[in-house]
């Protein structure tokens, strides 16, 4: 999972199969941003008097998902006006690879074996990635 800072914090940075770790985080931060649920209605959900909110709440929310997200899936965005849509187009692409993923290296990490030519670090090191994979701590 790869950090990046961004103004004396340490987000997220989404990278294709890590969306619980990214949408914590994204979720976090736009809580602390007091925008998280203006930003998870469409514009014509809110009422006239709360437009302007919306219209900043869905702006900023917009711009700490695309600065979250890794550049090789910024493109995937590219184009959408709202956050809602943004967010639920990578959530429906991405939940499901995710938990792939995580059952593959569970999966890899129940039949791991150490190999004669593997020494002790690198066997530790095989063990390390599927164990962080499925989101165990070592």
């Amino acid at each position: 999972m790869r950090l990046t800072s961004n103004k004396n914090t340490n987000t997220v940075e989404f990278d294709g199969y890590n969306w619980s770790a990214f949408s914590d985080d994204v979720i976090g931060q736009l809580q602390a941003k007091t925008c998280y649920s203006m930003a998870l209605k469409l514009k014509t959900e809110v009422a006239a008097g709360e437009a302007a909110a919306w219209e900043l709440a869905n702006e900023k929310a917009l711009g700490i998902l695309r600065r979250c997200l890794g550049s090789d899936y910024r493109g995937e965005i590219k184009g959408m006006n709202t956050f809602k849509e943004a967010w639920e187009k990578l959530e429906a692409e991405y939940v499901d690879k995710e938990k792939f993923s995580k059952l593959s290296a569970h999966c890899d990490l129940m039949s791991l074996e150490k190999e004669e030519s593997d020494d002790l670090l690198t066997f530790r090191r095989k063990y390390e990635r599927f164990a962080t994979a499925i989101g165990r701590s070592v």
